[in-house]
């Protein structure tokens, strides 16, 4: 069967702080943590006119997993952002600082950023937030999952591609975990006739070559017309 329609089935929720002057570059950031099934809260475009804004930021704040902020020269005159920080400081967060152009001030500043250099928004910088926080141990299994599950759903051939790529940057799949991959490999036509995605999981039948049913990597050959 193919993969349907455009939702995604997340378990991992992240918190983007950012000035409404970087609207641009927080959209890009959202758009890229979307590939890995993480659902990403932007105030500016996720709330409507009709919602009371101090709460339903409060309640964002509340529900998500991790918290960013996007640290450029914009964001410490806003006059949200820094209410933000020591909401999610409060709260216990994981917090995650992206840097652009400057450094974790105030109660964030011993927080480890990753730097986003000229705003360049990128698959690959996306996929290093993702890393970061999925060494964590409060997280990792969310994420995983997320990544996983944004596989399974993939809806194109591109789409399948990028997503069975995703897949590698997992350090240690499990049993379970391989077998919902594998099965989703041999059942969803945009992944099995997806060139590069019968790359990305030849290389991860490979590689965990003695946790995965044969029968199952079979299965996902034939599909792929390996055999």
């Amino acid at each position: 069967m193919s993969g349907q329609g455009e939702e995604i089935s997340t378990l991992f929720k992240v918190f983007l702080s950012y000035s409404s002057k970087d609207r641009v570059i927080a959209r890009k950031i959202k758009r890229g943590l979307n590939t890995f099934g993480v659902a990403t809260f932007l105030a500016h475009d996720d709330l409507t006119p009709t919602v009371e804004w101090e709460e339903e930021i409060l309640c964002a704040l509340r529900e998500c997993d991790a918290f960013l902020p996007i640290l450029t020269e914009n964001y410490p005159t806003s006059s949200w952002t820094d209410q933000e920080v020591g909401v999610a400081v409060g709260l216990k967060k994981v917090v995650l600082p992206i840097s652009v152009g400057i450094n974790p001030y105030g109660f964030i500043a011993r927080y480890q950023a990753i730097r986003l250099r000229d705003s360049d928004v990128t698959h690959d910088f996306c996929g290093l937030a993702v890393d970061a926080l999925m060494k964590n141990t409060r997280l990792g299994a969310q994420i995983r999952q997320g990544i996983i599950n944004s596989f399974v759903e993939s809806n194109s051939f591109t789409d399948a591609a990028e997503k069975a790529a995703n897949l590698l940057r997992i350090k240690h799949l499990d049993p379970d975990e391989l077998q919902i991959i594998l099965e989703a490999a041999s059942t969803n036509n945009q992944i099995y006739q997806s060139f590069r995605a019968q790359n990305s999981i030849a290389t991860i039948i490979s590689r965990y070559k003695s946790k995965i049913d044969p029968r199952l990597a079979r299965r996902f050959r034939v599909a792929a017309g390996f055999i």
